[in-house]
């Protein structure tokens, strides 16, 4: 399954669950993701189940040492 992925977005994406991302859990060279499902109890569940680097909502991954808290995101 796509072995050569290093980023992966899902943006919008309520209509996705857990199961359908569980394939995801392989994808072991991706090196960024952001994913947005629509509800931040389900962002939270993705980020355990996958355990990528990146973006999930507003949820980061690896949970930096402070804990959650909003992502800024700059404007280019």
């Amino acid at each position: 399954m796509a072995p050569n992925l290093n980023r992966l977005r899902l943006v919008d994406s309520r209509h996705l669950s857990l199961d359908e991302l569980r394939p995801l859990k392989a994808l072991r060279g991706v090196v960024d993701v952001g994913i947005g499902l629509g509800s931040d109890r389900k962002n939270r569940a993705a980020r355990e189940l996958l355990r990528l680097p990146g973006s999930y909502g507003h949820l980061e991954f690896p949970i930096p040492a402070e804990g959650d808290r909003n992502l800024k995101i700059a404007l280019n």
